[in-house]
């Protein structure tokens, strides 16, 4: 059987989907999001972090923490780390930055 995932058009689609069910669980948490910013969205198809075409890992920092000049260096911690699934369209908070 073909896997319709893969024959979807947009190339960002499952990323969008990732991010959108790590928002609704964070939201659901009652974090506040405007105080964070995306700066990472990782598809774990290869390497040692292997999990499957549907697993992705999300990380979102601390706004505040981020310098605006890149001669400046990113804060320290500030992180929540989220994992989901869509094929089970599920998401869970792995944890957070120190």
């Amino acid at each position: 059987m073909k896997d319709i995932r893969n024959s979807n058009i947009d190339p960002s689609s499952d990323c969008q989907e990732a991010v959108s069910l790590g928002i609704s669980l964070l939201t659901s948490r009652n974090i506040d999001l405007s105080q964070y910013k995306l700066v990472s969205a990782e598809n774990l198809i290869k390497g040692p972090t292997y999990a499957g075409p549907y697993i992705w890992r999300l990380t979102f920092k601390l706004k505040r923490l981020i310098p605006d000049t890149s001669n400046k260096e990113i804060g320290a911690g500030g992180e929540l780390f989220v994992e989901t699934d869509l094929a089970t369209k599920k998401a869970k908070l792995l944890g957070y930055g120190e």
